[in-house]
């Protein structure tokens, strides 16, 4: 990490009111972009205390250490006051520091750099006959006028190039013919165009660009896309219920592909060695199943993260976020425990468990089952339970 420290004051030299200063990682387009850099993901912005004498200080990651799917990128500085509209600029961070903020400004690309005056005199007011030039080859001509650019000079032009320079036809020529006698270019655009989503490779892009992480950084370090939780609040636990299915609602992002399906155990039990299934299963919001691991054993004799691929393979990712319920069912064991939130308690249900509109649940148990149900409802299958299971998807 590099220190980067600034100090907004106002003309008069004093710190203005109402200061902030909030930096956001952006490509070099200077839209809000995503970043990796050691074992971490750069999202959203970060907010950076203004002292009563204006000055801030923020520790970056170095610019050159940022691998994002958008190509370089920068940090964008946003200086708010209370007084006007927020001044933006950009930087990009060195390897060492500290460093001023002043010194490491950059532009983007495409950006105009206007510079005012010249010669540290008066900039005069140009003429409005600078020669404009219409032939080729046409020297330069210097003039005599040093405060600003008048018509008394002019800048040349290059040479106009001929045929031949640049690789075109020297003699009389057509273009008659066929130029795609095999179809492989016609075929391939056909085939562009019918397709339902040419570019797939967009849906990441434009969920990035749009300044949303592809799932919540906590669920990342643990390696998931979408969880039912955070683990840190999953310290309580209870046994390991055979027949008894407990389901949590999980948010899925955009782009996402459901490849496995897990759940945490807390501790684990045995298994009578022929009773089943013990699986996973994934439901669609509506509530069908939709995918489920394979029948295993052993799915639920060890601590940990426990479950595997979907038996019918990956899910296909989907073009907007949704929700999806998971799952989990054991049969045949004894000991063993499953993980719940830390202060669980079913009196919450009516809070926990329900939105301020809609009739989906976030969490519900059903009793007696031998198998996954083909389908669920959401609203009403089960008991609503604020003891949700530690699920998640990858």
């Amino acid at each position: 990490m590099t220190l980067v420290n600034g100090k907004i004051t106002a003309p008069d030299g004093s710190a203005p009111t109402g200061a902030t200063v909030t930096v956001q990682l952006v490509d070099l387009t200077g839209q809000r972009t995503i970043g990796f850099a050691d074992g971490s993901e750069i999202v959203h912005s970060a907010t950076a205390p203004v002292g009563i004498d204006g000055s801030w200080s923020m520790e970056l990651v170095p610019t050159a250490d940022i691998e994002s799917p958008r190509g370089d990128t920068l940090y964008r500085v946003v200086e708010q006051t209370s007084s006007g509209p927020a001044p933006i600029y950009h930087i990009s961070v060195p390897s060492t520091g500290p460093a001023w903020a002043g010194d490491i400004r950059i532009g983007l690309p495409g950006d105009l750099t206007v510079v005012s005056g010249g010669g540290g005199g008066d900039p005069g007011t140009p003429s409005g006959t600078v020669v404009s030039e219409t032939t080729f080859g046409q020297a330069a001509s210097a003039g005599s006028a040093g405060a600003y650019a008048r018509g008394d000079h002019t800048h040349g032009t290059p040479a106009l190039p001929t045929p031949g320079a640049i690789g075109a036809a020297t003699v009389a020529h057509d273009h008659s013919g066929v130029y795609d006698p095999s179809g492989t270019a016609s075929g391939a655009v056909s085939a562009h165009t019918a397709a339902s989503d040419p570019h797939g490779d967009r849906a990441y892009a434009d969920t990035v660009a749009a300044g949303v992480s592809p799932a919540f950084p906590i669920f990342e370090g643990y390696g998931l896309r979408a969880a039912s939780g955070d683990p840190i609040g999953w310290l309580k636990s209870s046994g390991i219920a055979n027949g008894t299915i407990f389901f949590a609602r999980c948010w899925v992002p955009a782009g996402v592909t459901i490849t496995n399906l897990w759940a945490a155990v807390a501790a684990a039990g045995t298994h009578d060695g022929s009773s089943g299934p013990n699986r996973i299963g994934l439901y669609s919001a509506a509530g069908s199943l939709i995918g489920a691991t394979v029948d295993n054993p052993a799915l639920w004799t060890a601590a940990g993260w426990r479950g595997g691929p979907l038996g019918g393979g990956p899910i296909a990712a989907q073009a907007s976020g949704r929700f999806v319920y998971i799952g989990i069912l054991a049969q045949g064991m004894s000991g063993g425990s499953w993980p719940y939130p830390t202060n669980a308690d079913d009196s919450h249900v009516p809070w926990a468990d329900f939105a301020v509109s809609g009739t989906a649940r976030r969490a519900m148990y059903l009793s007696g089952q031998s198998a996954l149900p083909a389908s669920i409802d959401p609203a009403s299958t089960g008991t609503a339970t604020t003891f949700i299971p530690l699920v998640g998807a990858s």
